[in-house]
């Protein structure tokens, strides 16, 4: 009798082992699934192109006159625009900061292969930007989204 009896509880037991067995696969696998994954770089996930002042100034520190392209050192930006182009993929909940002043642009959804046009226009201060590179006058926007998060460098 004492033997029927070994054999059943084993088997409840083993029973009860496999289901808790489960059970701890199940959530292990959902803690797994809910971290948080990596971000991508935005220069990676993203292209901007079509980079446009909007409104601005060129200026030479050693004038108090507004100066051309050429001559200047200075750029004073009141206003930009560009095109956003999504190239990793489909980006959910874009955000875009142009510059400190800027209020946040928002996209929903930016569709892998489409662009977004982004303008925006700036409350005082105004973005200062030094010629530094080729000639140019390089300039950082922030972007973050659900895939990527970073600075994409522009050239205006």
């Amino acid at each position: 009798m004492k033997r029927g009896r070994n054999r059943k509880t084993r088997k409840k037991t083993l029973g009860l082992l496999a289901i808790l067995l489960v059970f701890v696969a199940i959530i292990a696998v959902g803690v797994y699934q809910s971290r948080p994954q990596p971000k991508k770089p935005a220069a990676e996930y993203f292209e901007i192109f079509e980079a446009t002042v909007n409104e601005g100034e060129f200026r030479d520190p050693t004038e108090d006159q507004g100066g051309s392209y050429q001559n200047s050192s200075v750029l004073i930006i009141y206003g930009i625009s560009f095109k956003i182009r999504a190239i990793g993929g489909d980006a959910h909940n874009v955000i875009v900061a142009s510059w400190a002043t800027a209020t946040e642009e928002y996209f929903e959804k930016i569709v892998k292969g489409q662009y977004a046009y982004y303008t925006k226009a700036a409350t005082p201060p105004a973005g200062y930007l030094s010629k530094k590179e080729g000639g140019k006058f390089p300039f950082e926007v922030k972007m973050r989204s659900s895939e990527a998060e970073g600075t994409i460098k522009i050239y205006l």
